[in-house]
């Protein structure tokens, strides 16, 4: 969880030899990778970073139907951010009746932007697994920026997000621009 992740960047931040880290599927959440980013621009021994399906973006879970008549929005299509129990949420589907939908909690880009901070400072890290987070465009954007500042970095692993055109164009635009980056 989230203190976990506290915890864990107050050990890495004091650690000079950790070279590899995984920590997938630990559920650290927007604020574990907050704190993790702290301890990861200062780092001048970790090499490998595995944070696969850790809620980076905040929980990303997809709703069961509702009925479409309990959500506030203009739009209920597949894609409208919508409001439902006060949560920002955005449709990802409309049942056959037209009358209910399922949905998911918009991405929180706040952890993931102190990630991209992070990796444009480090000078260590050569792999950084991001895999399965709920990243969107707005995380895809933040990471673009690292991208093209990190002179390190040999892979990185974004797959199994929601990164569309605008995060991933971004990404590549970075990529093909930059003179640092070894992506």
């Amino acid at each position: 969880d989230d203190a976990c992740g506290t915890a864990l960047a107050g050990a890495l931040k004091a650690n000079r030899t950790l070279t590899h880290l995984g920590l997938g599927s630990n559920k650290l959440g927007v604020e574990g990778g907050t704190a993790l980013a702290g301890a990861l621009a200062t780092s001048t021994s970790l090499t490998s970073l595995d944070l696969a399906s850790n809620e980076l973006a905040g929980d990303q879970e997809e709703t069961s139907y509702v009925k479409a008549s309990e959500v506030s929005g203009a739009s209920k299509a597949v894609g409208a951010k919508v409001t439902y129990e006060g949560r920002a949420m955005v449709v990802t589907q409309v049942h056959s009746d037209g009358k209910h939908i399922r949905m998911r909690p918009v991405a929180d880009p706040s952890g993931v932007q102190a990630l991209a901070t992070a990796l444009g400072a480090n000078a260590s890290l050569l792999r950084l697994v991001l895999s399965g987070n709920g990243l969107d465009d707005a995380c895809g954007t933040a990471l673009a920026g690292a991208l093209k500042a990190n002179r390190t970095l040999t892979y990185m692993d974004s797959s199994s997000n929601s990164i569309g055109h605008e995060g991933m164009r971004a990404i590549g635009t970075s990529l093909l621009g930059s003179t640092a980056s070894k992506l």
